[in-house]
């Protein structure tokens, strides 16, 4: 990583690389874009960029982390 400021950015080529739009991270996470678009308003989806107006992406990173944090183990036979 490097850091600009107070920033910490990762290696400019490897953030880019790792960028899907909306139909492959919905492909991805097996729900449909117009889901991931109502799971972002509602302030619940993983976290999304925005590249000018209406560009956007998700990062790889990001969906993997927003999935891991919703990982529970349930009372057995759950």
């Amino acid at each position: 990583m490097k850091g600009v400021g107070k920033v910490q950015t990762l290696d400019s080529k490897a953030a880019i690389t790792e960028l899907v739009d909306r139909q492959q991270a919905a492909r991805l996470l097996g729900v449909s874009p117009r889901t991931l678009d109502r799971s972002h308003l509602l302030r619940i989806g993983p976290p999304r960029v925005v590249l000018g107006r209406h560009k956007i992406r998700y990062r790889l990173s990001s969906l993997d982390a927003w999935v891991r944090s919703r990982e529970f183990v349930g009372p057995p036979g759950e």
